[in-house]
């Protein structure tokens, strides 16, 4: 994996929106009538649907649902076999580094301990002597070398039994949780068959989706820096500070979208287990390019074109029309982040733009109930 998040080219962002204010105007030409809301009678106020500039900055949180998982998890085995004696812990279990697992019967492993001593100890008198009557020159120089060889041998055969013997015993190799246990106890167990699997007890690691267009829209290495508020179901009323820590570089192929991975450290008055739903909320304003003038967002059908520049009928409190130059930054759904020209709270006129003229005289469309 690599740092979130990927590069985008912003080249094609005035054709994105130039293509949106197009297919917006167009969709909204096709369903305006003269009869319906179309043109005004003379004398009479010209219905207009009215759309109020929300602010960028105040938009840019966004929720995600998520998962809990274990940070660090492994499932821990004897590296030998033998019948399963000694088995003191259960699942859902505290367990500190070092602590006893479980244990096999050792008096088979202590036998060959003892008979691997005894060969040792036999082949390094062989080898004591062989060495005087080298001395002495009554051997030749190939005999004490198959006694060296022999001590070596009967050396690391005693190692070996040692370890076995040592490797009896499981023991916890950091501090953790005991989620689950594999076997019971007076059972015989093969080498590397899981006995229990354990997790980590001081981190939890929080996992949800991103869409690829978000993706497209992040700043590199900016979420590494980013806050990011996790709650959990269980208890909405808290708020958590969780970190990224990594990402998939491969998304979803059905959902297109890409898995996150964030850490937190894991509350010691909260019981968080693995597979607890929470819900993310990410700023995106720390995380996107752009996101130092956020700006105002308005319907992608209020903007329109008009001699290479951007404008949108700003309405006044006297409910006249009048038209605004401003400056597209980007869209999000189905609105365009205006960057200027436009103050959040400012009304704006949402259909039927192109039947618009500066100080036109309007009045808000109140939809009848059922449409």
């Amino acid at each position: 994996m690599t740092g979130l998040f990927m590069q985008n080219g912003v080249g094609s962002l005035k054709a994105a929106l130039g293509l949106a204010m197009l297919i917006g105007a167009g969709l909204l030409l096709s369903g305006c009538d003269d009869s319906a809301s179309g043109v005004a009678r003379p004398g009479s106020l010209r219905p207009v649907k009215i759309a109020i500039a929300q602010s960028a900055a105040g938009l840019r949180t966004r929720t995600f649902p998520g998962v809990t998982e274990a940070a660090r998890k492994s499932t821990l085995t004897f590296r030998v076999g033998g019948l399963v004696q000694r088995l003191p812990v259960k699942a859902g279990q505290k367990i500190r580094k070092g602590e006893l697992i479980a244990g096999l019967d050792e008096i088979p492993y202590r036998n060959v301990v003892r008979d691997r001593e005894a060969k040792y100890q036999l082949a390094r008198a062989r080898h004591d002597r062989q060495v005087v009557l080298f001395g002495k020159k009554l051997i030749a120089k190939s005999s004490l070398d198959e006694a060296e060889a022999a001590l070596k041998e009967a050396r690391a055969a005693l190692d070996n039994a040692r370890l076995d013997l040592k490797h009896t015993s499981l023991r916890a190799p950091y501090d953790g949780l005991i989620a689950r246990v594999h076997l019971d106890n007076y059972q015989n167990v093969a080498a590397n068959a899981p006995v229990v699997t354990m997790q980590g007890a001081d981190k939890i690691d929080i996992v949800f989706s991103v869409p690829e267009q978000l993706l497209l829209r992040a700043r590199r290495g900016q979420a590494a820096k980013t806050p990011f508020k996790i709650r959990f179901d269980t208890d909405t009323e808290r708020v958590f500070i969780a970190r990224y820590r990594k990402h998939d570089s491969i998304p979803d192929t059905a959902t297109r979208s890409y898995r996150v991975v964030l850490e937190m450290p894991n509350p010691e008055d909260l019981l968080i287990l693995p597979g607890m739903s929470v819900t993310v909320e990410a700023d995106l304003s720390a995380l996107e390019k752009d996101s130092g003038a956020p700006g105002v967002l308005v319907p992608v059908e209020a903007v329109f074109e008009q001699d290479g520049k951007t404008y949108v009928w700003r309405v006044d409190d006297g409910d006249v029309s009048h038209k605004a130059s401003v400056i597209a930054a980007g869209i999000e759904g189905r609105h365009i982040r205006l960057t200027g020209g436009l103050e959040a709270g400012q009304r704006v006129i949402a259909a039927g733009v192109s039947q618009i003229t500066e100080n036109m005289r309007v009045r808000p469309l109140t939809k009848e109930r059922g449409l």
